[in-house]
């Protein structure tokens, strides 16, 4: 028999944060996240999660207010894509390298607005009753991880990423963004610093996520410098 075929995920999470504008040294705060990690393996999709996580807090965090960009991650086959407001709203996306930038950022402008309009939603409702079942707070003090099902439903019809573009094509024109700018991870590390020890004082990775990342570095699986 022929074997069924592994259909790998193109998106694999999307991502709201909030980057303060007032302490550059303040780590962006997650509002929400979804996540979609069916393509890996049982045994590790909770090191890739952290993964994802820490690599989605370090390129927010050094991505300019009014700019999009987009990181590829060396000898890993997804890129991330992030979208920082001029007010510090973050909207952030991690897609495999074959997936058209101007589509997820379509896609991510889209989430935006929902994440804008829900939270309107909530601070006008009189109620508790005519309130949504988490409500969205755009300055959080901590991490929140509550998924709306507005953006649960955007991970599911942005896997295709005509749905995505469908999303670029009904935006506005976004007149802060002049260019989506392309880099390396490597990159976006301040003079001195090294992405190790930055992967050693983050507090997104356990233990065994940093020894999984090693264990596979040495297996040339996942070099080092993913994030």
């Amino acid at each position: 028999p022929v074997p069924s075929q592994i259909i790998m995920v193109k998106l694999l999470a999307l991502a709201v944060l909030h980057k303060s504008k007032e302490d550059s040294k303040e780590q962006p705060v997650f509002i929400t996240l979804a996540e979609d990690l069916s393509s890996f393996g049982w045994f590790t999709r909770g090191a890739i999660q952290e993964h994802i996580r820490f690599g989605f807090r370090t390129v927010c965090g050094r991505t300019d207010f009014g700019l999009r960009q987009t990181v590829k991650m060396e000898k890993f086959d997804y890129v991330v894509h992030a979208h920082v407001r001029n007010d510090g709203l973050c909207g952030i996306a991690i897609t495999d390298e074959e997936y058209p930038a101007q589509a997820i950022f379509g896609g991510i402008s889209q989430m935006l607005s929902e994440i804008l309009k829900a939270s309107k939603s909530d601070n006008t409702a009189k109620d508790t009753k005519h309130r949504t079942s988490a409500s969205i707070d755009l300055h959080p003090s901590k991490d929140s991880f509550e998924v709306p099902a507005f953006l649960r439903t955007m991970l599911s019809r942005f896997q295709d990423p005509k749905e995505a573009d469908k999303a670029h094509k009904i935006q506005e024109t976004i007149k802060d963004v002049k260019e989506i700018l392309q880099k390396n991870v490597v990159q976006l590390l301040e003079r001195g610093e090294t992405l190790d020890k930055l992967m050693e004082d983050t507090k997104d990775l356990s233990y065994t996520s940093k020894a999984f990342h090693d264990r596979a570095a040495r297996m040339n699986y996942w070099c080092c410098r993913t994030y």
